[in-house]
C-alpha cells in the first residue's frame, strides 16, 4: 500500500532462518527501512518498532535510512525480501496486517 506521505513511512524487509524456509528458527529477523535521519523519520521507525515487538515478540529488528541500507548493501548481503509496509495514515492495520504474516 502506497503512503500519502513517504516521510510516514517505512518498508519491511525479512531476512535471516524463518525467511528460509528453515523449520527450526528461534527468532524473525526484519529490516525496517526508513526515509533518512530526520528527526520525523526516526520517531516514526522507533514508533513501527515498538509496535512490532509487542505484536510479534519473537522479532528482532534492524533499523537503517534508505542512504544508510544503500552504503551497507544490506538488503542484497542478507538477502532479504520484502514483506510489507506501515504508512503513520493506516498504522494499526499496517502493524496488524504486517504481525499476521511474521507470526509463527
Amino acid at each position: 500500500m502506497k503512503c500519502d506521505i513517504p516521510s510516514n513511512a517505512i518498508s519491511i524487509y525479512g531476512f535471516g532462518s524463518y525467511f528460509k524456509s528453515i523449520r527450526i528458527h528461534r527468532d524473525i529477523d526484519v529490516l525496517l527501512l526508513h526515509r533518512d535521519t530526520s528527526i520525523a523519520s526516526c520517531t516514526f521507525v522507533l514508533k513501527c518498532k515498538q509496535a512490532l515487538m509487542i505484536a510479534v515478540p519473537q522479532i528482532h529488528v534492524t533499523m537503517l535510512s534508505q542512504s544508510e541500507e544503500a552504503s551497507l548493501g544490506f538488503i542484497s548481503k542478507a538477502n532479504a525480501r520484502e514483506v510489507g509496509s506501515i504508512c503513520a495514515e493506516n498504522f494499526d492495520s499496517d502493524i496488524k496486517r504486517t504481525a499476521s504474516k511474521l507470526s509463527y
